[in-house]
This record gives C-alpha cells, structure tokens and sequence, in this order.
C-alpha cells in the first residue's frame, strides 16, 4: 500500500500532527511518503516526512525517548 496523491497525505499529516500535539509536543507534520508492505503475517512501514519544532520542544521529545 502506498499513498502518493498529495490530498492523501495532507489528510494523514493532519492525524499525526493531532496524534503528536495530543502527547503535549507542538510540531508542523508534512508527510512526504508513506508505503507499507504485508508478508507473513508482518507489516513493513516505511514513512518520510519532515517535522517543524522548536528546539526546545525537540530537546523534550528526546529526554521523554531517552536520548537526552
């Protein structure tokens, strides 16, 4: 499966702003590419996009994953 059309990918950039800003960080979402593959029951995801923030809401997201 692979969304390419750029209405697609405008509508899915918006849920992910939304599923990001519901976690407490405040980011501009752009997807650029999206593609998933099923074999064997698993799904390879494949996702290129860019993200806006501040650097202190990046500095955030990091300590919260553990990278900072």
């Amino acid at each position: 499966m692979k969304i390419s059309s750029g209405f697609l990918r405008g509508i899915v950039s918006k849920l992910i702003k939304r599923a990001v800003k519901k976690r407490g960080y405040n980011a501009d979402i752009v997807l650029n590419e999206f593609a998933a593959k099923f074999e064997n029951g698993e799904a390879t995801i494949h996702l290129n996009l860019d993200a806006k923030m501040s650097q202190d809401e990046l500095t955030k997201l990091l300590k919260e994953i553990g990278l900072g």
